[in-house]
């Protein structure tokens, strides 16, 4: 009796394999060994957290999905750690209200986005090449300022 259940072909360490579903959470190498993904799974399909590492093993950004369809919100990050952009998806497409931060957590650009076209941007908190403030200051907090993501997961 032929196996019904869906196969996909993956190319690992250097051959090919058949693997008959993927569920769970999903490690991701590069050739040198270090981790550079970390995907949830579930039905052959990315479900929940996905997380991306830099070189040197410290995570620049996380995506969330639901039936391989990024939901919810992005966050992309500094080498130090810190919050640099979130991103909000509905539905796979950018919707709602992004945040780009500095290094110090403060907001430098404001962008809303309605199904994946940029419906405004405004840029605040600006400094010149002299470290002089520039254009519109204003102070606004949010959830990032003070978060910080410099780990490896356990």
């Amino acid at each position: 009796m032929e196996n019904l259940l869906p196969k996909r072909k993956y190319q690992i360490g250097g051959q090919s394999t058949d693997i008959i579903s993927s569920a769970g959470k999903w490690k991701f190498y590069s050739e040198d060994g270090i981790l550079t993904k970390l995907i949830s799974y579930k039905s052959d399909k990315r479900n929940g957290r996905a997380e991306t590492y830099t070189k040197e093993g410290f995570i620049s950004q996380i995506d969330h999905y639901e039936n391989d369809v990024l939901e919810g919100e992005s966050l992309i990050y500094y080498e130090s750690g810190k919050v640099k952009e979130n991103i909000p998806y509905l539905k796979g497409r950018r919707n709602g209200r992004s945040f780009e931060l500095d290094e110090k957590g403060n907001i430098i650009t404001i962008t809303i986005y309605e199904k994946d076209v940029v419906y405004s941007r405004e840029y605040i908190n600006r400094k010149d090449k002299s470290g002089k403030k520039a254009g519109k200051m204003e102070r606004v907090l949010c959830r990032w300022n003070r978060e910080n993501r410099r780990y490896l997961p356990g």
